[in-house]
């Protein structure tokens, strides 16, 4: 039977170039099937059961500015939710919320500086599928 406390707090890592944001919701054993995300342009919502006691992680992330959510994407994985989220104005954030979150960290391994010149047209290293164009509706 699932646990009725308050949800836990999961880990955030994040990272960003001038075009797009990176977070990674840190979660260990989720269940891909009782994960909520909700994605907004200002907004991140985020549900989940994890482990054998199936505790209930959440968090809400108000963004430092606004993403474009039709070409965002996530990928849910065993420990992980992992988001790419374009900018809608390419500028360097001082961080992906407006608040400060005290669960929400660096991710060193997909950081870089924004005067780093590897960052200009350099591939973007995380692995989340492009998403799928419209289908197109007869008429």
């Amino acid at each position: 039977m699932a646990n009725s406390e308050t949800p836990l707090l999961p880990e955030i890592l994040w990272a960003q170039r001038h075009q797009f944001l990176f977070l990674t919701i840190l979660v260990p054993s989720i269940e891909p099937n009782s994960v909520t995300l909700n994605i907004s342009e200002s907004q991140i919502e985020f549900k989940g059961r994890a482990g054998e006691e199936r505790r209930e992680y959440a968090t809400t992330i108000q963004l430092f500015a606004p993403i474009d959510t039709e070409k965002s994407t996530h990928e849910i994985k065993a420990r992980t939710v992992t988001m790419k989220l374009p900018k809608k104005t390419e500028v360097w954030w001082l961080r992906p919320s407006k608040d400060k979150m005290r669960n929400v960290k660096v991710d060193w391994e997909l950081w870089r500086e924004e005067d780093d010149p590897e960052i200009w047209g350099a591939d973007i290293p995380i692995d989340i599928p492009e998403p799928e164009p419209p289908l197109e509706e007869d008429g």
